[in-house]
This record gives C-alpha cells, sequence and structure tokens, in this order.
C-alpha cells in the first residue's frame, strides 16, 4: 500500500481557432487556448459546441469527485473571443452521464449522452431556454452505449456506438434508421472492430472537401492517449469501410498527457487535455463538501 495518497490527472476544454477540416492537413499543427478551469473538486470534458446565434455555447461533461460522477453542462461565453463562460447545469441524474453528442433535427436540439450504467440508449431532447432536459427518447432500449455519435447521410440516420457491456474490451457498433427517433436497425456486420486504437468515438464526423472523417480515440498507449481520424470510405446498411488519415498525439506543455476529443464549432474546434495533478482525488472530494480553499 502507497504510503501517499494516489495522485489523479485531469482533463480539461480549450478551443483552437480553426475550422476542423484543418485537422485533415498533416502539417497542421493546432494552437490551444484553456478555458478558465472548473472548480477544484471537478473537471470538464467531452466539449461539444451548439448552434447559437448568441455566440459560443458548450455542452460538456463537468465530472464531480464528490459524488464520483459526471453531469452534462452548459457553458456559455459572456462575450464573443473573451473565454469567459457562465455555466448551468442541464441534466445531472443519480447515475454518471457524459459525451453529450450533440444533435439538431426540425428545429429542436437534443443529444444522445454516454449513460451505459442505465443498460440504454437514449436521445434527451433540450430545452435551452430553460436549461434543461424537457424529454428522453429512448432509441436501443438493451443496449448500453459508450461514447456515442449520431450524424445523418445519404438519407439515414446513423449511430456508431462503443458497447458498454463489452468494456474494457472495445466493440464497435453500428445502427442506422429513416428517422431520428428510429427505428434503429443494427448493421449486419456487427462488432465491426474490436481495434482499440481506432473503436471509441471522439466527436462527430464532419465532412471536408468532400469527403467524410470521424474522429476517434487512439487507445494503443493509454485511454484517451491520442486521437486518430479516420475516412469513412463507406457508409450503408452492407458495408462500413474506414482508413486511418492521420494521428494527433498531444503536445501541450499544459495538457500533454491525452488528447480524446475533437469537436466541430464552426470557425473554431473544440478539444481536451489531460493533464498531471499534484491533488489526490480524495482531496477533490472533500474540497467539494467543506469548500477548501485550493488550486488545482
Amino acid at each position: 500500500m502507497p504510503l501517499l495518497p494516489q495522485l489523479d490527472a485531469l482533463w480539461h476544454i480549450g478551443i483552437v481557432r480553426a475550422p476542423i477540416a484543418r485537422f485533415v492537413d498533416p502539417a497542421f499543427e493546432p494552437q490551444i487556448e484553456w478555458l478558465p478551469r472548473a472548480p477544484v473538486h471537478e473537471y470538464y470534458a467531452d466539449p461539444f459546441a451548439l448552434q447559437s446565434e448568441q455566440g459560443l455555447v458548450v455542452i460538456c461533461e463537468a465530472y464531480d469527485y464528490t459524488r464520483r460522477k459526471g453531469r452534462l453542462v452548459e457553458l456559455r461565453e459572456q462575450a464573443p473571443g473573451s473565454l469567459q463562460f457562465t455555466r448551468r447545469t442541464l441534466h445531472a441524474p443519480a447515475h454518471h452521464v457524459s459525451f453529450p453528442c450533440p444533435v439538431h433535427d426540425d428545429g429542436r436540439v437534443f443529444c444522445v449522452p454516454e449513460q451505459g450504467a442505465t443498460g440504454r440508449t437514449s436521445l434527451l431532447e433540450l430545452d435551452l431556454a430553460r436549461g434543461r432536459v424537457s424529454a428522453e427518447h429512448i432509441v436501443l432500449d438493451a443496449f448500453g452505449a459508450a461514447d456515442p455519435v449520431l450524424f445523418r447521410r445519404a438519407g439515414l440516420w446513423w449511430l456508431f456506438v462503443l458497447h458498454h457491456a463489452a468494456l474494457p474490451r472495445q466493440e464497435l457498433h453500428v445502427f442506422f434508421a429513416e428517422s431520428l427517433l428510429g427505428p434503429y436497425h443494427a448493421h449486419r456486420h456487427n462488432p465491426l472492430s474490436r481495434d482499440g486504437s481506432h473503436v471509441r468515438a471522439a466527436g462527430l464526423p464532419f465532412e471536408a472537401d468532400g469527403r467524410w472523417y470521424r474522429p476517434v480515440q487512439d487507445g494503443s498507449a493509454r485511454y484517451g492517449g491520442a486521437l486518430a481520424l479516420l475516412e469513412i470510405v463507406s457508409c450503408s446498411p452492407e458495408l462500413i469501410e474506414e482508413h486511418v488519415v492521420r494521428r494527433l498525439v498531444p503536445s501541450d506543455p499544459l495538457f500533454g498527457l491525452g488528447f480524446h476529443t475533437l469537436s466541430a464549432a464552426g470557425p473554431i474546434t473544440l478539444v481536451d487535455g489531460l493533464r498531471p495533478s499534484r491533488v489526490p482525488p480524495i482531496c477533490r472530494a472533500l474540497a467539494g463538501v467543506f469548500a477548501l480553499p485550493f488550486r488545482a
């Protein structure tokens, strides 16, 4: 047993002032600006942007060491380019929830988060005016998803997920539907991959110069250790074919231990990074309970 408490590593959110398509270029080296840090008993991870006429709106996981669970929060930029945000909680259920992949359809805003402990995969309809979840639509009743991404391509809705019940084995499963709310059909070749370096989603697929790319986590060295971009060569009910076009290794001096989200936000791109922490997790939890005044 160690004599000192085990130290931890923390995720945090940053922005790159370039569109996500720039990441396809092997010569592009992103310069990251980091958002103000979360309270000492929390960290922020899994950032996604919502469409808004009022500036940058980020939804992400806020992991709480006092609850030992994540919740979904909204970070709304106070003024364009200020990197100062107001925060409100969108969803704090009794179970862990993270990776709030957003979906826009017919004027409605949803997210499909990771909440694998429930044993189901759901679309949460968001009421952003009131800052809450207004409805839950179950799309896979007996399949808990890890890091799900849901997007529309070639007239179908595509759901790429990791099978939560199979963890730590990483199995990529794909489902498709004609309507956003389903019914969803399992791809005939599920599970499509068990390659831990190119399975787990790191953000929504995006289109650049007529080609589609899917950001994925490269867990070959460690969880969240790096990213890869896969080109989606074929995406149909008969065939899913992808190949690696670039690997992204963290090099930031502050958050250089890991890199596991890449998310489009118009002219900018959201990322998250991992850094070592000198504060043990138990101290973070106590700081949340007793409001202890120390920095991460």
